[in-house]
């Protein structure tokens, strides 16, 4: 009875392998998993971790995430490696901006993001910082075209001269 019962299992685990690498289930769009990734940003608790293996997919994921959102990959690549190093410095002690987007305090909290998840989790860090933009994007670009994107770096306040120079940066960092 035993030896039926766990060959039932093997065999069960043979037709869902057969069933996945055949392609007959549905797979996980991008869209899907982006969906999952805004929800965990809400989750309280510590939450799941998460770091990209190497620099290419990260990349491959922030240019993802650009086409989903509408956002220029240039750009996103180019906060995260001048924000972050590609995710090596995840916290700044001066400022509080976490993860490898450094997300400020003040747009975790506007959110009710986790700060847990902004920290730990690459992905959802990367999603929140293109959520992030996007707002800016949604609240300046009409006003100010050119350097809306500073916003991301500055906020609300008064658009400082050296933002120009900002832009600039992160444009030659890719």
């Amino acid at each position: 009875m035993t030896f039926g019962g766990n060959m039932k299992s093997i065999l069960y685990m043979l037709l869902i392998f057969k069933t996945l690498s055949a392609g007959t289930l549905k797979p996980v769009t991008f869209a899907e998993q982006v969906i999952k990734l805004e929800t965990m940003l809400k989750q309280k608790g510590p939450g799941s971790t998460y770091s990209f293996q190497n620099k290419q997919a990260l990349e491959k994921f922030i240019t993802n995430i650009a086409n989903h959102y509408g956002l220029d990959k240039t750009l996103l690549l180019g906060i995260v490696k001048q924000e972050s190093a590609y995710c090596k410095f995840k916290l700044n002690k001066t400022t509080g901006d976490a993860g490898c987007m450094q997300i400020h305090k003040s747009n975790i909290k506007a959110h009710g993001w986790s700060r847990s998840v902004i920290m730990n989790h690459d992905a959802a860090n990367i999603v929140a910082g293109a959520l992030v933009l996007l707002d800016f994007k949604k609240a300046f670009k009409a006003k100010e075209p050119r350097t809306w994107a500073c916003r991301y770096n500055i906020g609300y306040r008064n658009m400082p001269a050296q933002c120009l120079a900002y832009l600039n940066k992160i444009y030659a960092l890719k």
